[in-house]
């Protein structure tokens, strides 16, 4: 198993400071909007939020690393590896047009506008053909990650495209990724899809932190080339 590094407690963040900030967790100020159900604001407020992914993503990522983040949301994850773990550079891809502008105002509230990119889209592994997918909201921009590799190149890679993994995970060319932090969706793919995730990460060099893992998050450390 790779090398498993432990994260003291933290005290509880302070009381927000900004009129409209309704949550500052790890260290990021969360703004108030129409996305954030009451559950959601309390994960945030007590640090709960993607607790395990936090984790993870705090202990594992460094100050050098470059980020991948493909399934961004509202881009308060990406936020707190921003603040937090200060990368070179999170570029974050989310297909909801709306949650990108929210995840863009979020990051620039906290000042984060130099370490975080974000984009309208879609990353998908191996052959790309469309330039767009149409979801519920509209047309969402295609983008290829064997073009991404060589326009970003990332050594860590934050995986939560709400079930699509098991896809990526199969086709994708992850060389010069060290670090993979992978969102499971049994729900979506079953138990045989997450063990299909596992297997495709086992067989490109990756070792699951056992540690650092939860449930329904991994983290695989890149042990073999």
């Amino acid at each position: 198993m790779g090398q498993t590094f432990r994260v003291s407690s933290a005290a509880p963040d302070p009381a927000p400071s900004g009129m409209g900030v309704v949550a500052v967790c790890h260290g990021v100020e969360v703004p108030d909007g129409p996305h954030l159900s009451a559950d959601r604001i309390a994960s945030l407020q007590d640090g709960t939020f993607a607790e395990v992914q936090v984790r993870g993503a705090l202990a594992a990522i460094r100050p050098a690393d470059r980020v991948l983040h493909l399934g961004a949301a509202d881009g308060v994850l990406s936020a707190i590896i921003a603040r937090n773990c200060r990368p070179a550079l999170v570029l974050g891809f989310e297909r909801d047009a709306a949650l990108v502008a929210r995840a863009r105002a979020l990051h620039r509230h906290n000042g984060l506008d130099d370490r975080t990119t974000l984009r309208h889209g879609e990353v998908l592994a191996g052959q790309v053909d469309p330039r767009f997918v149409e979801v519920e909201s509209g047309p969402v921009p295609v983008t290829g990650h064997d073009r991404l590799r060589r326009s970003f190149l990332h050594n860590v890679i934050v995986l939560d495209i709400d079930g699509a993994e098991r896809v990526f995970l199969r086709r994708a060319n992850l060389s010069g990724v060290r670090l993979m932090l992978v969102d499971l969706h049994p729900a979506v793919y079953g138990r045989d899809g997450v063990r299909d995730c596992r297997r495709a990460l086992g067989r490109a060099g990756y070792e699951r932190d056992l540690g650092l893992s939860g449930a329904e998050m991994d983290v695989y450390r890149r042990v073999r080339a």
